[in-house]
C-alpha cells in the first residue's frame, strides 16, 4: 500500500484561483466576496478599482484594453483554476486560456434574461457578443480542457435572481466535480403561483 502524503499532493494541484472581470461592484464583486470566503483567491479586472484583491484597471467594453490586462494578471497569479466573466466574454477567455489548468479549469459566462432568449434578435452582450453562441462556441473549443457554463440570470419572462443568488450558483458551478460539466445554468427568483 503507497501512502500519499496530502501537503505534497496539495502542492503539485495548481492554485484555486479565480479570474472575475467586472469585480469592483455589483455581481462581479459578490462573486469576488463568495469566492474568498469559499477560500478561493480572487483576482479581477475592472474600469473602477477593485478593493482587496489583485486587480487591473480596464475598459472592459475596450477588447485592446482588456485581453492585456487579463493576460498579465493571469501571468501574475501563476495559473488559473477558473474565469468568471461577467463582461467581456470571449475576450477574456481567450487572453486567460493559456493559464487555465487543464482538465479541472472552469469558465463561467454570464448573461443576463434577454441576452440568453435564442429567440430576440438583440441578444448582444458587451461588445456586441452573442453571449450564447460565444459561449457554445467556447465549449466546444475547450471540451475536455475546461469546463464552461452558460449562468443566465433567469430565463425569458422569469423574475431574475438576486446577486447574491447568482454568485452562490456560479461557486456551485466552481465546486461541480471534476469530470463533470454544467453546460447552462438559469438561476431565477420563484414565484408563487397565482391563484385560480
Amino acid at each position: 500500500m503507497i501512502a500519499l502524503d496530502s501537503s505534497s499532493a496539495r502542492r503539485h494541484q495548481p492554485a484555486r484561483t479565480v479570474l472575475v472581470t467586472g469585480a469592483a461592484s455589483g455581481l462581479g464583486a459578490s462573486v469576488v466576496a463568495r469566492a474568498r470566503a469559499s477560500g478561493w483567491t480572487a483576482v479581477g479586472v475592472d474600469a473602477e478599482p477593485c478593493r482587496g484583491i489583485d486587480h487591473l484597471v480596464a475598459d472592459l467594453a475596450d477588447e485592446t484594453q482588456l485581453a492585456p490586462a487579463v493576460a498579465r494578471l493571469a501571468a501574475r497569479s501563476h495559473g488559473l483554476r477558473a474565469v468568471v466573466a461577467v463582461s467581456g466574454i470571449e475576450a477574456t477567455v481567450r487572453a486567460a486560456l493559456p493559464f487555465l489548468s487543464a482538465p479541472d479549469g472552469t469558465v463561467v459566462a454570464i448573461a443576463s434574461a434577454r441576452k440568453w432568449d435564442r429567440a430576440d434578435p438583440s441578444s448582444a452582450g458587451t461588445m456586441g457578443e452573442d453571449v450564447v453562441g460565444v459561449t457554445h462556441s467556447l465549449a466546444e473549443e475547450l471540451r475536455g480542457r475546461a469546463g464552461v457554463t452558460l449562468l443566465a440570470r433567469g430565463g425569458p419572462g422569469d423574475e431574475p435572481a438576486s446577486t447574491g443568488d447568482l454568485a452562490a450558483a456560479v461557486m456551485h458551478v466552481l465546486s461541480r466535480p471534476a469530470g463533470c460539466v454544467i453546460p447552462e445554468l438559469v438561476v431565477a427568483r420563484s414565484a408563487p403561483r397565482p391563484s385560480p
